[in-house]
């Protein structure tokens, strides 16, 4: 049971991230760049689903320790590979952002 409530837990947290970025986005608090980093919890979804139903021998509701660290590391790399992205895409002389409103 305790699985099922971290499972439940981790979509929530996903899900509520999402709703936050969409949300700004959407209201033009933010541009598309910031935007863009609605594919953390996109790809962190993704991924431990993936995890979920890969592990040979685990229940279809069970994460191991391992795993959410893994979760937690993809969404740092995700940070720093916007962070990096967004230096290079300034040093091009593009345009900073661009607002959907």
């Amino acid at each position: 049971m305790r699985e099922l409530a971290s499972i439940r837990i981790i979509n929530a947290l996903l899900a509520g991230a999402a709703a936050v970025m969409l949300s700004a986005l959407a209201a033009g608090w933010v541009g598309a760049r910031e935007g863009l980093m609605l594919a953390a919890p996109a790809l962190q979804f993704l991924f431990y689903r993936w995890r979920i139903r890969r592990t040979p021998g685990a229940r279809p509701d069970e994460l191991t320790h391992d795993d959410c660290t893994t979760v937690t590391w993809l969404g740092a790399a995700l940070l720093a590979i916007y962070l990096v992205g967004t230096q290079a895409w300034l040093a091009a002389e593009m345009p900073a952002n661009v607002f959907l409103r």
